[in-house]
């Protein structure tokens, strides 16, 4: 019996939500499907950028909703801007005939209090200057009006990107959730999820007390080795495609980032000339393997060799190059990064007598866009880089990471590549320095 044929594109989706190529976490899969079934519970969802939030998500609520509000948050969004985007969102669940016939409670009267603040919203629109004003939201529309209308399709509003939004916009979307969750005695699948960055997400909690116990945290881990490896297993099985021989160097170099575990698959396939499923089984090579960390930091090598030059770049000049000797000792850790205590260790190796007290400044600092968001925390309290490239970037540059001797033939390729895309990077930057500032 033939294979069912399948694009490349289909297997492996570095930027959008696995469908085909999707790998069960049973105990996360299960926490969250509980929390979703519960009435009245409100949902955050939170962890790293490129761990399968989206794709866990939007699978469960494919399976308990079929249909949602999704609504992408963005720095420059206020809180009446979410509400606009959700009531825009529900025009077609009141006017298309497809939605209409779905169960509802109150239709008639909801369907006309809908129209009037269709029209109002309308209006605001229709006066409001053309090109500096935002949208003004109509007294029509507010945080209970909005939660009565979803309840009566039965809807859940889904809040992507949750960190991105101002703190004082956190606030009324604490307050929402509360309203959201007290409308759930009259509609049970009213329900709002939150997701977002690791220990961001979660700050909705924080700005009511009362919503601690009406909302489910569910912290989306980084996959473990086992589970990237079956990423690329169950790709390869899709695609009638071997990767014995370069599984393990995709997975390591992931660092628990599913994104990156199928970026690299889909860059190996279209350096071997796969774009579907083959009809006669194909072995990938180290040479594929080269040419997809190639065209992985190609890609990305202008984005983060700007993230490293903001990093290190010193306004003045101190007895320390306080950002180089973190980045430095971050680097000659392992990808999943080192603890406060791990760093500080790593830096008074050479210089005995460094502050604790930098380590936690400068943590802070280079988590900051002003100085290129280079590295993050995680959820286990260890500080990473943001994107494994970084991670090896580093270590080329600071010369570390290479006492291994089964890694050296592979950290030399890995230097000619990251020496190609940003520049000749084999002199370690800094000089000696020894007196706290």
């Amino acid at each position: 019996m033939p294979l069912k044929s399948h694009t490349v594109y289909e297997v492996f989706t570095p930027t959008s939500q696995a469908r085909l190529n999707f790998v069960a976490r049973a105990d996360v899969d299960k926490r969250l499907e509980d929390s979703l079934m519960t009435p009245g519970k409100q949902v955050v969802v939170y962890g790293e950028s490129g761990s399968g939030k989206s794709t866990l998500l939007q699978r469960t609520l494919d399976k308990i909703y079929g249909t949602y509000l999704t609504t992408a948050c963005s720095r420059a969004m206020t809180f009446d801007d979410l509400l606009l985007d959700a009531f825009d969102q529900l025009d077609v669940f009141y006017t298309d005939t497809k939605f209409q016939n779905r169960a509802t409670t109150v239709s008639t009267s909801m369907e006309a209090q809908y129209m009037v603040a269709k029209a109002a919203v309308a209006a605001s629109s229709t006066n409001s200057s053309t090109e500096t004003s935002r949208r003004a939201l109509p007294p029509q529309i507010t945080a209970q009006r909005l939660g009565r209308f979803m309840g009566d399709k039965g809807l859940c509003w889904v809040i992507e990107d949750f960190h991105k939004i101002a703190a004082s916009e956190k606030i009324h979307l604490s307050q929402t959730l509360k309203i959201f969750s007290d409308l759930a005695r009259t509609y049970a699948q009213l329900r709002i999820v939150t997701i977002g960055a690791t220990d961001t997400a979660r700050e909705v909690v924080e700005y009511d007390n009362e919503m601690r116990n009406r909302v489910a945290e569910i912290h989306v881990p980084l996959m473990s080795p086992y589970e990237l490896s079956q990423i690329v297993s169950n790709g390869g099985l899709l695609l009638n495609v071997k990767f014995e021989r370069i599984r393990e160097k995709i997975t390591s170099f992931s660092s628990g980032l599913a994104s990156v575990t199928h970026h690299l698959a889909l860059n190996a396939c279209i350096a071997a000339g796969v774009t579907h499923t083959q009809a006669i089984r194909k072995n990938l090579l180290d040479s594929e393997m080269n040419k997809a960390m190639a065209v992985y930091i190609a890609e990305s090598s202008d984005t983060l060799k700007r993230r490293f030059d903001t990093a290190l770049r010193r306004e003045r000049e101190r007895s320390y190059h306080n950002t180089e000797l973190l980045v430095k000792a971050i680097a000659s850790g392992p990808f999943d990064g080192l603890t406060h205590a791990g760093i500080l260790g790593q830096i008074r190796q050479t210089y005995a007598e460094y502050p604790s007290g930098n380590v936690t400044l400068y943590l802070r600092k280079l988590q900051e866009e002003d100085r290129g968001a280079l590295i993050r925390r995680s959820t286990n309290g260890r500080y990473r880089f943001i994107d494994p490239v970084l991670h090896s970037y580093a270590r080329v540059l600071f010369k570390v990471g290479r006492d291994n001797d089964n890694e050296a033939e592979w950290f030399s390729k890995f230097a000619d590549l990251i020496n190609e895309h940003f520049g000749a990077v084999g002199q370690e930057p800094g000089g000696d320095r020894s007196v706290a500032p």
